[in-house]
């Protein structure tokens, strides 16, 4: 009954049932977070209400109007992509009756030559062997014209035409029909997972992608009315990383797969997660990536980012302390679970957001100090006490406390002298951060857009942006002071350019040196004119504060009169990367 089956996906996001949780599921679940592996069973979420309104949205489309619908997740690193598909694809293969549901990865269609449809077939043989080869058999059983003449050439014409299907494949459809003794032959050539003896058996050829696309179609149109076949792609964007001819056999395979999917497929749902930055394709060029990107486009399903406020923080935590207290029958304390957040401020050091996978895994390893009795002690002046009065602060907050400026003028000064203070007082590493985050909200007026690039860990040394939402630039900050070690983090800039891969990129990013222009030398300039490619953007001391005191306003029109302050640093600046990548 298709009733029972959307009343199932209406249950896909709901709240878990703690009552029904072991203790050894939740230490499952527990310790992959720690890893930063997203859990194989997911038991909770938090937020992320309109993607799970969306996607049932579209799974219920696809099983009541028997059509084909597509979900395309998208979000940065750790944001919890690969979360969400475990979870789907747990709470949908518990009801295999009336749920066919198959997840890859790219690197999976290896063993077809990189052909994405021919391993799709291949994986619901694999796993619904029985629900394939009945589908199959009642297809020749009672759908085919029958009984057939004995003239073999008119009945292949018939079934072709019967079905819109190849020469070859109206020979095995014929033969699952007419010959018991081929079925098995049929039945494995049919799921594509055959070798040499099936096909001289059946006296045929390989099938061709074509044919498994109808083989796909024929399947899910006779498997039952009320079944819904459900595909997973996790990390699309590798088949970015490819090598150009395997590349484009998969896109061309997938293309091929979503063109029929669209207008000929029934109770079919497709849905992959992929990382923002990689799934652009080359707007300079048609192309097979450009074609496939345009289809998927429009079925976007966009993951809130990650953000550590109050609310954030209380729930994540209730969550997992249910969890943790289940795995490890240790009871977190009242006084625990308020001491907890100001040790993980302290314990990542910084004050901008960090993404949802680093926040967990910390979180349970401060979970681990307390049950361990070994409680993570910082730097005496990691943090002040004001700023650890987390649960009257939010968290996307930076610290210190924004300063209200009723008056532009006379608070200027004020303000300036607030930002030299604050930079004085803090440590190396936090400079870092502060620095970090005032250039973030610089290079959003201009049009830049955070997002990950690389696959190195984050770091507050680093920023990475989208100019434009396409093209990529990476601003390697510094704050050191003397030169020998400034050219040592020149260097380290230079490092990580040369390691990236421009088979990764569409666009290779642009790098930015960002540093205390005061502190150059000639062996930096020396170094600099060596590598010309690499932006110079040395802060100079009078636009230093400018820039910082960012951070601690809130009021719009000093916010404006501090951005028009540091615009002429910027102004000199050419972020145009099409013309580097072009030369």
């Amino acid at each position: 009954m298709k009733d029972f089956s959307l009343q199932h996906i209406d249950k896909l996001f709901e709240d878990y049932n703690t009552d029904n949780l072991t203790d050894e599921n939740c230490g499952v679940e527990i310790n992959a977070m720690r890893n930063t592996q997203p859990p194989e069973q997911p038991t909770f979420f938090l937020n992320q209400q309109d993607a799970k309104s969306q996607i049932r949205s579209k799974l219920k489309h696809s099983l009541r109007e028997d059509a084909f619908s597509c979900i395309v997740l998208k979000g940065v690193i750790g944001d919890g992509k690969t979360h969400f598909l475990n979870h789907i694809y747990s709470h949908f293969k518990r009801n295999p009756n009336e749920f066919f549901i198959i997840k890859l990865r790219v690197e999976e269609t290896e063993r077809f030559k990189r052909n994405f449809i021919k391993t799709v077939v291949s994986e619901i043989f694999a796993r619904y062997y029985r629900e394939f080869r009945r589908a199959f058999n009642l297809l020749a059983k009672n759908v085919l014209p029958g009984p057939l003449g004995n003239n073999i050439d008119d009945n292949l014409d018939t079934i072709r035409k019967e079905l819109d299907v190849s020469d070859e494949l109206a020979k095995i459809l014929y033969k699952l029909h007419t010959s018991p003794e081929a079925e098995s032959a049929s039945i494995r050539v049919l799921g594509n997972s055959y070798g040499k003896t099936e096909l001289k058996l059946l006296e045929i050829t390989e099938l061709t992608t074509q044919d498994y696309l109808k083989v796909v179609q024929l399947f899910t149109n006779y498997s039952g009315e009320d079944t819904l076949l459900i595909i997973i792609l996790d990390e699309f964007e590798h088949a970015y990383g490819l090598p150009s001819g395997a590349r484009n056999i998969f896109f061309q395979s997938f293309k091929q797969f979503y063109d029929m999917a669209g207008p000929q497929y029934k109770r079919v749902s497709f849905i992959a997660a992929f990382t923002e930055q990689y799934a652009k394709g080359n707007k300079k060029e048609e192309n097979i990536e450009t074609a496939m990107w345009t289809r998927l486009e429009a079925n976007i399903v966009e993951l809130d980012p990650f953000r550590l406020t109050n609310d954030n923080l209380k729930q994540l935590l209730t969550h997992l302390i249910v969890r943790y207290e289940k795995a490890y029958n240790y009871k977190v304390t009242p006084e625990v679970f308020l001491e907890i957040p100001k040790l993980l401020l302290r314990r990542l050091e910084v004050t901008h957001a960090i993404n949802y996978r680093k926040a967990v895994s910390n979180l349970i390893k401060i979970l681990d100090e307390f049950r361990e009795n070994r409680p993570y002690n910082p730097p005496k002046k990691a943090i002040s006490t004001e700023q650890l009065d987390l649960f009257s602060l939010n968290f996307e907050e930076v610290l210190p406390q924004p300063i209200q400026a009723d008056n532009v003028d006379n608070s200027y000064s004020t303000i300036i002298s607030y930002a030299r203070q604050d930079w004085e007082d803090t440590k190396v590493k936090l400079k870092r951060s502060k620095l970090k985050s005032a250039l973030e909200i610089v290079l959003k007026e201009k049009g830049f857009s955070i997002a990950k690039l690389t696959e190195q860990p984050d770091d507050v040394s680093r920023i990475e942006a989208l100019k434009d939402n396409e093209y990529p630039f990476i601003f390697y900050i510094s704050i050191a002071k003397s030169g020998s070690i400034l050219v040592g983090k020149f260097d380290d800039c230079l490092r990580l350019k040369d390691s990236l891969n421009p088979e990764d990129y569409l666009f290779m990013p642009k790098f930015c040196f960002v540093y205390s222009y005061e502190s150059r030398n000639k062996s930096l300039i020396d170094s600099m004119e060596l590598h010309s490619d690499i932006i110079d953007m040395g802060i100079e001391e009078s636009y230093m504060y400018d820039l910082l005191a960012l951070r601690l306003v809130d009021n719009d029109e000093m916010k404006k009169e501090l951005l028009q302050r540091v615009n002429p640093m910027f102004e000199s600046i050419s972020f145009d990367v099409r013309n580097t990548n072009e030369e």
